[in-house]
């Protein structure tokens, strides 16, 4: 076995890393030979010096340990260390061997770049390949002693010794400022990092050629004055650095040669520009471009060239005009508009062409201008290139009010309902000049700008106070005042009803007119086109009302006519003689002439004679009824309703019914004619015919009712039964017919038809079908003719055992009783006597056992049931009870239970189950 350290190495397997340098020691250990075995280290085919350490035991058995002590390095990459063992005893030595697994430092690095010079703005590949390195090797790059970032992305691959081979590849983009740089490339993995080696350094130096750098000298600029000489230069750098042309720009336009006498070019190692008698024009940024053999350069830069010139002004007005009165203050500035130096030493100010004081600032500030301030103003600026022309004038404006006003009515007098104007004079527009003018009514301002004030209409709220001023953009003028009135001319505010009236029996009666008129007027009223205000029927009262601006109204009278009711015969008034004409009339006045009102006076009473164009109406449902017409006599003329079942159908004096009658719509139809004094009513009675429909049911065990509903309701009945005509077992009650079939029996089974006639038609059949026989409690299931036989003959055979199963049963109770000496006495609790049945002794009922129909079809006594038939509402039927008698089986007992029929309907009828009620 192989150890390290005391360590059992499994044989085959790899052992590290070790770092190069690093000293190993390994041991190799055999037991149990004999002799005492070999023991040997190879590395390869080269034996390793080692030490033997043996021992042996009592049996001359050995156990022997070779160690190996070496220094690692790069030659044992890779490498396999193996022990062999061999004595005589063995034909084949043992070997058990590890690989070592060994880290090294870089062997080599190399850097590769261009190989000649690159255009800048070119990109260049520069390679670094690190080999014999494990771990692989780490390439970092350095521009100059700077180190790159980001550093590129680096590849390894795995060599035939076991290193790596690492490359890395840095892509640049080189500018001018990389011309003689250089790259580095060093190389390391953690080998040299841990054993604290110099890693591995190369260098690449690059080559850039680029095109002129130019700089515009000087660089601060160049101040000169006007008509003097001004020289600028353009220094460069470039490789290679012959400059092979140069051409000079202002403001970014490209100088030609020749084409300004006063400008001249020279020079190529130091480019030249000289500017002969400057003036403001040749104001500017100077540049130049050189070139050389890559391309051309332009500056970076240019050369501010400030010529110096006298200022040329403006005046600027803050603000151009004001009011007069505002106490506002106004600025003029001499502002200069170009000139070089900006600032002025001095200005000088003219006001219309006359000049003003002198002063050295540049702005005058006047408050609260009058309006003699207005005028054109000027002004001329120093700087230190001397005075300038002078400005061009500027006009100041000082605003003022229009003058006074006063106000004229044309036309007077106002009169209501016509047109009125009034117009507002003025002297002195102001300034600027009124275009507008403010109008006031009472304060209020009316919606007018013009100087004419046209009022359309005149009423009661267009008198009064009338303001007006002229209005230009400083503001309204002072204001002249006119009062306006306004004469209204006769009116008529309460007309006269043009229909009036009161009952015949009234104790007041009044009617009032109201007349509008200022100046006031006069009021006379007529009866028939004769005055009455001298008759003493009447009395007429006067009243004077103010005007009343909330509607508009001016003075007005208002005249009451009364009657004297105590001076008219009977003290009541005639339906006919009183109906008469009123008109209430006024005198005319300055305004306009007189005007009336008439009313139409009726005696009112209720409505009279209430009568329908026909009051009875016999109609076959389904068909349409024609119309119906309503009429009374009153005054005021009658309101109509129609009602039917107390509900309003109609609202006019004809009744249109224009659909298909129904029967519900039968009965009276309500004509009311009413009006403010009362009502009356006449009816119309319509009477809707239709065929019969018919109900059958049963009333009992043998009797069937068929119920028929018609209109006429006297009707005719025909009872069939399986479509045979049925006799007279029928009694006829007005609208139903009762059918007695008499007793149960098996005949009386089938479909029972009933059909009713009347004078419109006949009704659709109405069908009761009976089905069952004849059993203990009435009606049983039913079964054809064949069945029917063939059951006949089984009952009687089950009828004939029976008597003698019962006989036999007697005759054994009997001994029985005889043999015990002392018979007991048959009790009973009221039940009915059944045939054939005998008690228990206690009273309880022995019933045939289910599997024993043969009393099925025994007849049994029981009260007949009377009344209607009602709904099944429990699961009564007929029950039987087993008792079981000692040595003779069972004795049948029955119990009476609610007998049960069963219906079937056709037509229009569901089937229903039955239960008759007993008394």
């Amino acid at each position: 076995m192989i150890m390290k350290d005391g360590n059992v190495l499994q044989s085959s397997t790899t052992v590290g890393p070790f770092i190069e340098g690093t000293t190993l020691s390994l041991e190799c250990r055999s037991t149990g030979g004999k002799p005492a075995p070999e023991v040997t280290w190879w590395n390869g085919s080269e034996s390793l010096p080692s030490r033997l350490s043996t021992t042996e035991d009592d049996l001359g058995i050995s156990n022997v340990t070779s160690s190996t002590r070496f220094v690692l390095s790069r030659g044992d990459l890779g490498a396999k260390l193996r022990c062999k063992v061999k004595n005589n005893a063995i034909t084949k030595e043992l070997v058990a061997w590890v690989e070592v697994d060994i880290h090294v430092k870089p062997s080599s690095l190399e850097i590769e770049g261009p190989p000649g010079p690159v255009v800048a703005g070119d990109t260049v590949l520069l390679t670094c390949t690190i080999e014999g390195a494990k771990p692989s090797g780490k390439a970092t790059w350095y521009n100059q002693s700077k180190i790159v970032e980001p550093q590129p992305h680096s590849s390894s691959e795995l060599m035939s010794d076991g290193t790596f081979k690492t490359v890395s590849q840095l892509e640049i983009s080189v500018s001018r400022f990389d011309h003689q740089g250089t790259f580095y490339c060093k190389g390391t993995n953690p080998v040299v990092q841990q054993k604290g080696d110099v890693p591995l350094l190369k260098s690449t130096d690059l080559e850039i050629l680029y095109l002129p750098v130019v700089v515009a000298q000087p660089v601060g600029g160049l101040i000169v004055k006007e008509t003097k000489e001004a020289k600028f230069f353009c220094s460069f750098d470039a490789n290679p650095s012959n400059i092979t042309g140069v051409t000079w720009y202002k403001d970014g336009v490209e100088l030609v040669n020749g084409e300004d006498q006063r400008l001249e070019v020279s020079g190529s190692e130091v480019p030249t520009l000289t500017i002969r008698n400057v003036s403001r024009t040749n104001r500017g940024l100077y540049h130049c471009s050189l070139r050389n053999t890559i391309g051309i350069g332009n500056a970076t830069n240019a050369v501010d060239v400030n010529v110096l010139y006298p200022p040329v002004v403006q005046v600027i007005l803050l603000p151009t005009s004001v009011n007069e009165g505002d106490n506002k203050s106004v600025t003029l500035v001499c502002d200069i508009v170009d000139g070089n130096p900006q600032n002025l030493i001095r200005a000088r100010w003219y006001k219309n062409q006359e000049r003003l004081d002198e002063l050295t600032e540049k702005e005058i500030i006047w408050q609260n201008l009058k309006r003699n301030f207005t005028a054109n103003y000027s002004c001329e600026g120093e700087n230190s290139a001397g005075w300038g022309d002078r400005s061009e004038p500027k006009e100041l404006i000082v605003n003022y009010l229009p003058g006074p006003t006063t106000v004229i009515e044309q036309s007077p007098p106002a009169v209501k309902g016509n047109p009125a104007s009034l117009e507002c004079i003025v002297e002195d527009l102001g300034r600027p000049p009124a275009t507008a003018f403010r109008w006031e009514h009472s304060s209020k301002v009316l919606p007018v700008t013009i100087q004419k004030l046209t009022i359309a209409s005149m009423d009661i709220n267009t008198i009064g106070d009338y303001t007006c001023s002229a209005v230009n953009a400083v503001g309204a003028g002072p204001a002249g005042k006119f009062y306006l009135s306004v004469e209204a001319p006769p009116a008529i505010i309460d007309y006269l009803p043009k229909m009036n009236g009161v009952p015949y029996d009234a104790k007041t009666i009044s009617m009032f007119c109201r007349i509008e008129c200022d100046p006031l007027c006069e009021v006379e009223w007529f009866k028939n086109e004769e005055s009455i205000k001298d008759s003493y029927l009447y009395s007429i009262q006067k009243s004077i009302l103010p005007a009343d601006e909330s509607k508009g109204y001016f003075t007005s009278v208002v005249s009451t006519l009364k009657w004297n009711m105590t001076a008219w015969p009977g003290g009541s008034l005639d339906r006919e003689l009183d109906n008469a004409n009123y008109t209430c009339v006024s005198s005319g006045n300055n305004a306009g002439p007189g005007v009336s009102t008439s009313s139409e006076f009726r005696v009112e009473f209720p409505p009279e004679n209430v009568t329908v164009s026909v009051e009875h109406i016999d109609i076959l449902e389904g068909d349409v009824p024609g119309n119906i017409n309503c009429s009374a006599i009153s005054w005021p003329p009658s309101e109509y309703k129609w009602k039917f079942s107390s509900i309003i159908i109609g609202h006019s004096s004809q009744l249109s019914l224009n659909y298909s009658i129904s029967r519900e719509r039968a009965g009276t139809y309500e004509c009311v004619a009413s009006n403010r004094h009362g009502k009356a009513v006449a009816n119309t009675v319509i009477n809707v015919m239709y065929n019969p429909k018919c109900t059958i049911y049963q009333d009992g065990e043998t009797v069937i009712v068929c119920q028929a509903e018609a209109n006429p309701d006297i009707v005719d009945f025909t009872w069939m039964k399986n479509n045979e005509t049925l006799g007279d077992h029928s009694v006829e009650e007005t609208t139903r017919s009762i059918l007695d079939l008499g007793d149960s029996r098996l005949e009386h089974f089938g479909k029972y038809y009933c059909i009713v006639n009347n004078s419109i038609g006949e009704s659709v059949p109405c069908m009761l079908e009976l089905t069952g026989v004849v059993g203990t409690a009435g009606w049983g299931p039913g079964f054809g003719d064949e069945s029917l036989i063939i059951i006949v003959a089984v009952v009687a055979a089950i009828i004939v055992v029976f008597i003698i199963v019962v006989t036999i049963i007697l005759m054994i109770v009997r001994r029985r009783t005889h043999g015990s000496g002392s018979p007991k006495k048959n009790t009973y609790d009221g039940d009915p006597v059944y045939q054939n049945a005998d008690r228990k002794e206690n009273g309880s009922p022995v019933a045939e056992p289910e599997n024993k129909p043969m009393y099925e079809n025994m007849t049994f006594h029981q009260k007949r049931p009377k009344g209607n038939p009602s709904f099944l509402t429990n699961n009564e039927s007929m029950a039987c009870d087993d008792l079981s008698l000692p040595n003779s089986g069972a004795k049948p007992v029955f119990r009476k239970h609610t007998p049960t029929l069963t219906f079937a309907k056709e037509g229009n009828y569901i089937n229903e189950t039955f239960q008759t009620r007993h008394k």
